[in-house]
């Protein structure tokens, strides 16, 4: 994807000839990333500095995420984020320098991660939308309005990550072949039934991009803190495992330097995690209440 919105209104507003060399544009683009860096950096020191007891807490979680990483079941999903993250990373790297045609028939055109892409999203919305059906579970340790804050989230979430799976496969098409709609066909880069690729919405997707880019980890690394006061139900029927640190890290920078195959892939496999670690803490606490009971 490109600057096309912002390289547009740099040629028609600061370019006396309303033309912006190469040369320029590739500053234009390494200044875009600068402020996306700039911006993190700025978050995560803006939301320390709110919290008078910052520095204290963040010990407090890092001793406290250290110590639960120690454990199999933290231990596991930080490799598995991890290595899977670096994995599809590296992939995507040695394919689009050239130095791995061999890799080809995985980056077609429904090749298999886009069609892995798809069934992952697939697989999260199936998760999530389990999980809004099963959160009566543990309805008794929430208030009525973090039940259905929590409930409303969930079939957003649910209904957004359906979205997302079908996208992928333009809402059918691609397996039955049925033919573009003439309207679609005017409006469609890729001559497919569907959003994101429409020509007039690609500033509104690279807006998107960057608001990942800039916003994802220090909004997860403040969140993953309140984790730090013990049992807390409502964050942890919302938040991520902070063992996926890495992964997220990896989405933000697959985010800010455009690379929407990447972040695709990326964020398939953060979000079946996420849902399947939501799912089972779910039918983990409902467990325990049953055994309470026998008790």
């Amino acid at each position: 994807m490109s600057f096309g919105f912002f390289l547009d209104f740099s040629e028609k507003h600061f370019s006396p000839d309303h033309d912006i060399s190469e040369k320029i544009k590739l500053r234009l683009g390494l200044f875009v990333y600068y402020l996306g860096f700039l911006s993190l950096l700025t978050g995560v020191a803006t939301f320390g500095f709110l919290n008078h007891d910052f520095s204290q807490r963040v010990k407090s979680v890092l001793k406290n995420q250290a110590n639960n990483l120690r454990s199999v079941q933290s231990h596991s999903l930080f490799l598995v984020t991890s290595t899977g993250g670096l994995f599809l990373t590296l992939m995507f790297v040695l394919f689009y320098s050239g130095k791995a045609s061999f890799l080809t028939p995985l980056y077609i055109e429904d090749g298999l991660w886009e069609s892995l892409t798809a069934g992952g999203f697939a697989i999260a919305a199936f998760f999530i939308g389990k999980s809004a059906l099963s959160l009566k579970k543990v309805r008794n340790r929430l208030s009525k309005l973090s039940f259905v804050s929590i409930f409303g989230f969930y079939v957003i979430v649910t209904m957004f990550f359906f979205a997302i799976a079908m996208e992928e496969i333009s809402w059918g098409q691609r397996i039955f072949g049925w033919q573009t709609p003439s309207f679609w066909a005017s409006v469609n880069e890729q001559n497919e039934t569907s959003i994101h690729n429409i020509s007039f919405l690609a500033n509104v997707f690279d807006i998107l991009q960057l608001s990942t880019a800039t916003i994802l980890i220090p909004i997860l690394l403040s969140a993953w803190l309140k984790i730090a006061r013990p049992q807390n139900t409502r964050y942890l029927l919302v938040l991520p495992e902070p063992a996926m640190l890495v992964l997220a890290v990896l989405i933000g920078a697959a985010a800010l330097t455009f690379q929407g195959e990447l972040l695709e892939e990326l964020m398939a496999l953060f979000f079946v995690l996420y849902s399947m670690r939501i799912l089972k803490y779910i039918n983990s606490q409902n467990n325990a209440l049953a055994q309470n009971k026998i008790k």
